[in-house]
């Protein structure tokens, strides 16, 4: 039979109780037998691993869940953001066109479109990200509100 099996390994897997593999066929060579004992050491190594993986599973749960709520938290200064980009982009906006209604340039509105852009992003980029660290501490909200107050969001169109 062995000889049949071209060396690949033979596995004898004998769970039952009392043993049905005789013990001196693991003797054989390319047989191996594995009985319940076997299997149950393999089965505690497992959970030996499982067990002493718990702390740093925890750890990145724990700081998932941070992760997340850090995440909710900073949604709710979201608006605020979006309403003062609108505001100062309306306002640079509108100085750039009163600038762009002097010249004849084609290729220099064009250039100074992409400079309006990129100010109000220069300009915001910093409070925003700050911003946004502010509600992930749990104090978002108290700013956006400052924020709202101080360049008149709530109110359209104010100068």
């Amino acid at each position: 039979l062995l000889a049949e099996r071209d060396d690949r390994p033979l596995l004898f897997v004998d769970i039952a109780m009392p043993r049905d593999v005789e013990p001196s066929v693991a003797d054989l060579p390319g047989v191996d037998v594995l009985d319940i004992d076997d299997l149950q050491s393999v089965v505690d190594d497992g959970m030996e691993q499982r067990v002493a993986a718990i702390p740093e599973i925890e750890a990145i749960v724990e700081a998932e869940v941070q992760s997340y709520f850090d995440w909710v938290r900073s949604r709710d200064v979201t608006p605020v953001i979006v309403d003062l980009r609108a505001s100062i982009g309306r306002l640079v906006s509108e100085e750039i066109e009163e600038a762009l209604n002097l010249m004849d340039d084609p290729k220099g509105r064009e250039v100074i479109e992409r400079l309006r852009h990129r100010v109000v992003n220069k300009i915001l980029h910093e409070p925003s990200t700050r911003l946004k660290t502010f509600a992930a501490n749990g104090n978002g909200i108290a700013y956006a509100d400052a924020i709202r107050e101080l360049f008149s969001l709530d109110q359209p169109n104010q100068e």
